[in-house]
């Protein structure tokens, strides 16, 4: 999405939707075709809930075009809304592109909200982001577990350590040189050579 960077839609879909709109000479003398152009000026804000019961397409297509602005928090709870009467799938669907297309605030306080309601993912995407953030926070601690009992040898073994090596050793998130790190400390290295 073209946005600028005050997080709205982007002069580029507006320059866009104007020249998209202009009548095109058919060649037939007095025949024109002039294209019907929807551009996010003319998508109307839908902020009420039962309004996007009504029509929850147009409900999404608002969000759309208007989950960036200052009413992105707005337009994304009433589509959220508009959506529940649909199939699962089509819900689940709509509601991770309405939280993908609000801006960062809104998202944060949508997921709150949706924390507190229990909602779950239901589209694959969703999931399998889920699970890759679950897997990443997984690996994240096993990596912080290994250099903490890292620190604990070391200090254990009265290896004084600077306070770079211990940023080099709690920032490293590859646990296999954490790993190695962790065989070289056993085997009583020093520290030059452990941390190399």
């Amino acid at each position: 999405m073209l946005k600028t960077d005050t997080g709205r839609w982007g002069d580029g879909y507006r320059t866009m939707a104007r020249w998209a709109s202009v009548p095109i000479e058919t060649g037939q003398p007095g025949t024109t075709f002039t294209p019907l152009v929807l551009g996010p000026d003319a998508m109307p804000v839908i902020t009420e809930a039962h309004e996007a019961r009504q029509s929850p397409d147009l409900a999404l297509l608002s969000v759309l075009a208007h989950g960036q602005s200052e009413r992105g928090y707005d337009v994304g709870l009433a589509a959220y809304h508009g959506a529940v009467g649909l199939d699962r799938e089509t819900r689940m669907l709509y509601s991770d592109m309405i939280l993908q297309a609000v801006h960062q605030a809104a998202r944060a306080k949508m997921e709150e909200w949706m924390r507190i309601e229990d909602y779950e993912f239901g589209s694959d995407l969703a999931l399998r982001n889920q699970a890759k953030g679950r897997a990443e926070g997984k690996a994240e601690g096993k990596a912080e577990g290994v250099a903490t009992a890292l620190l604990k040898i070391l200090a254990a073994r009265g290896v004084l350590i600077n306070e770079d090596q211990r940023a080099q050793i709690l920032g490293c998130t590859d646990l296999a040189t954490l790993d190695a790190w962790l065989d070289r400390a056993l085997g009583g290295a020093n520290l030059d050579d452990l941390l190399h």
